[in-house]
């Protein structure tokens, strides 16, 4: 049960934007990842020399799958 409750509450994915999976089960990445770039222009604003470029929060992703399955042509049998 640990585990689970890490993985899933505490534990920030690479490929959810660093978001963890209940913020993306409860609806939340748009606050969060709103939240991150409010306090990335900040510090670009306070500190401009020590960025190449303006800062941008990473974004979510279209689709996230450990295994995506695998699209079938549609045929009569399937319609």
């Amino acid at each position: 049960d640990k585990f689970f409750d890490w993985y899933n509450f505490d534990h920030h994915h690479w490929g959810l934007a660093l978001c963890t999976p209940a913020q993306v089960h409860h609806g939340q990445v748009d606050a969060v990842i709103a939240h991150r770039q409010h306090v990335l222009d900040a510090a670009y604003t306070a500190h401009p020399d020590r960025f190449r470029r303006p800062p941008n929060a990473p974004r979510i992703p279209e689709a996230t799958w450990i295994n995506q399955p695998q699209e079938q042509p549609l045929t009569p049998a399937t319609i």
